[in-house]
């Protein structure tokens, strides 16, 4: 799942102020541009993607220009190669383990990998349990299978086998360094913590067949244990490190709980009904199963809810001032491990502050340009004075248009079947935009791109066409279908910095295409990552650099202007650290890589295939991307 999250408008109305000034006036404060983090479903310091595909080959390749090729598979080789599958084949292994909601949600057909149901008992969403003995026993795993995996013949490996090579060597690093920190993973994280996932991740559950609506049943049962586990591990975190949950987190925390104990527009009863009613079914038995579902829902799993929105409420305390992350004891190494896994680069939070706030600077000084060389551009812009070629708030009109549009340089061919759903309306909750679910591997089915109707309708930068982009047409739906044809991929780490990074860039290419002056689109697109930016430095410097509510609101007020958005952002990116920065720097490295590509392929460049070539590698650190893409091996040009 790819969500875009709006939490922030303030801060979009700082830097529109900013952008006023520039020209002499300011924009309709109607027309508010939105930074959007992103929910990752996972337990605490655990992010899991399992996405197996096929076992052939792909044409994305490292290529030595110093040695030629060859197709000549030794038996030695072959030897080596299924030695890797059976390596790739252990992993999975591990990381799905017992649980069941991971393997029915992360592999097309979990019995294809000897997940059958007697081996998978666990019915957790999501585990809070608090073992040092199962840490331990957890790195000393990684530790023998990082060994396994540095034994294997990298040149006997197949090229597919090589880029999954590439990324477990990243990822093993990273994962073994944010096992040994993940005690600071908030339950009550704003995106990432329990409540954010049980409505959407069980809304979301599939239903193939029957055995699967016993399996989400017994989900149901476990979560009253794991809303009780949620609130020990927040004491334990708030005893032993001190480490006390933001206001915002509370009170999230317990409006999402009390949000779905409502019997209206509630997607624990209203969706599961209607997924039931479209399996094929004798209508007694779908009757039977809609029965059991509301009969325990509103029962025991209401009663649940209703305790934990209770009993989270201790936790707001006069004494509460919850401050950044690097503030705490061990703090900094989470924060800095959890930024390189998310973003895919070996980069310090100083490091990537300094990218981000040069990259934002540049644009305020184009926006200075724009507002001499472009002024009628920048006033229709700052008046909402913007005239597309195409009916914005029609969902078949904007599919039509882009679909159309991008085929000159994105590789729109590929696009697979696909179907555009609204949300139930209890999920269509503020600022939720859109967002796509991928496919299981090998599915014909259509794929689905999920809108909030209530988010996505009016001229904004939130506006239904650009979160089709984002989602679908360009975004993430053609993004994993150009890397559907990898050899399975074993991730510890989804690094959201490739992920987002493609689909922010994908969007803001949109907007050169939507029929407007080459000034008008900068301008969209500037707005939109000036925001994102501004949140980005505000996260890094409350949980990376440690900036009091002052500093951040004395930064913002002598840099942008901004200084009234300080309060609200030192909530927000408490409340969720991390989680705007891949929709930041994502688009900019990958932007970086690909002008790259222009300039080294500039005498045979095919974009449409740029494009293609780009997408086709899949979810990967920055570094593998380079190798991949740029067929620049780092290893062998420094050996």
């Amino acid at each position: 799942m790819r969500r875009r999250m709006n939490k922030i408008g303030a801060v979009t109305m700082s830097v529109l102020m900013v952008f006023g000034s520039l020209a002499g006036c300011k924009k309709d404060p109607k027309d508010p541009t939105q930074a959007e983090p992103t929910t990752v479903v996972a337990a605490p310091g655990e992010t899991v993607n399992v996405v197996p595909g096929t076992e052939s080959g792909t044409d994305i390749m490292a290529v030595d220009e110093t040695e030629p090729t060859t197709t000549v598979v030794t038996e030695q080789a072959k030897e080596v190669q299924a030695a890797f599958e059976d390596f790739c084949q252990e992993m999975i292994e591990h990381l799905i383990g017992d649980s069941y909601y991971t393997a029915t949600t992360t592999i097309e057909r979990p019995e294809k990998y000897g997940f059958t149901p007697d081996k998978l008992t666990n019915y957790c969403l999501a585990t809070y349990k608090i073992s040092e003995e199962d840490d331990a026993e957890a790195i000393q795993f990684e530790k023998e299978m990082k060994e396994k995996l540095d034994a294997i013949d990298y040149n006997a490996l197949t090229d597919a086998q090589k880029l999954t090579y590439d990324k477990l060597q990243y990822e093993f690093d990273i994962d073994g360094r944010v096992m040994k920190q993940k005690k600071f993973a908030s339950p009550l994280d704003s995106q990432n913590g329990i409540m954010e996932s049980v409505g959407t991740a069980l809304y979301e559950f599939p239903f193939d067949e029957e055995a699967d609506l016993i399996g989400y049943q017994k989900i149901l049962e476990t979560l009253p244990e794991t809303f009780s586990d949620a609130i020990d591990f927040v004491k334990y975190q708030i005893k032993t490190l001190n480490y006390e949950p933001s206001d915002t987190m509370i009170a999230d925390a317990e409006r999402y709980a009390l949000d779905l104990t409502k019997t209206s527009n509630n997607p624990l009863l209203d969706a599961y009904d209607e997924k039931v009613n479209a399996m094929d079914l004798s209508a007694d038995k779908k009757a039977e199963y809609i029965r059991q579902n509301r009969e325990y829902v509103t029962g025991p799993l209401f009663d649940a809810l209703k305790k934990f929105a209770e009993d989270v409420k201790q936790f707001d305390t006069a004494t509460n001032e919850a401050k950044g992350l690097c503030t705490y004891d061990g703090g900094a190494e989470y924060y800095d491990v959890m930024l390189r896994g998310l973003l895919g680069v070996e980069m310090t939070p100083q490091e990537i502050f300094d990218a981000i706030e040069s990259d934002l600077k540049t644009d305020i000084r184009k926006l200075t340009l724009y507002a001499i060389t472009a002024a009628k551009d920048m006033n229709d812009y700052l008046n909402g004075n913007i005239q597309f070629p195409y009916d914005r708030n029609s969902v078949d009109a904007v599919a039509d248009y882009f679909k159309k549009a991008l085929a000159q340089d994105f590789p729109m061919e590929l696009l697979p079947a696909y179907k555009i759903e609204n949300l139930p309306p209890a999920l269509q909750i503020d600022g939720l935009g859109a967002y796509f679910i991928p496919p299981e591997w090998d599915d014909t089915s259509p794929r689905v791109i999920r809108l909030n109707p209530k988010a996505t309708q009016g001229a904004s930068s939130m506006s239904l066409d650009f979160n089709l982009v984002h989602e679908g047409f360009g975004g993430h739906m053609l993004q994993f279908e150009c890397a559907a044809d990898n050899a399975h991929v074993t991730s510890m780490f989804t690094e959201l910095g490739y992920i987002e990074g493609w689909a922010m860039y994908a969007e803001y290419e949109a907007m050169k295409y939507c029929g407007l002056s080459e000034a008008m689109a900068n301008l969209l697109a500037i707005e939109s990552s000036s925001s994102y930016d501004i949140y980005a430095l505000a996260d890094i410097g409350v949980n990376g650099l440690g900036w009091s509510l002052e500093d951040l609101t004395d930064y913002l007020a002598s840099n942008y202007s901004a200084g009234e958005a300080g309060e609200e952002l030192y909530a927000a990116v408490i409340s969720s650290p991390g989680t705007i920065l891949p929709y930041s720097y994502g688009p900019k490295k990958t932007q970086e890589l690909i002008d790259r590509y222009r300039s080294i392929y500039v005498d045979t460049l095919d974009v449409k295939e740029m494009h293609r070539k780009y997408m086709s590698i899949g979810s990967a650190s920055f570094e593998v991307v380079e190798k991949y893409f740029l067929e620049i091996d780092k290893r062998k040009a420094t050996s």
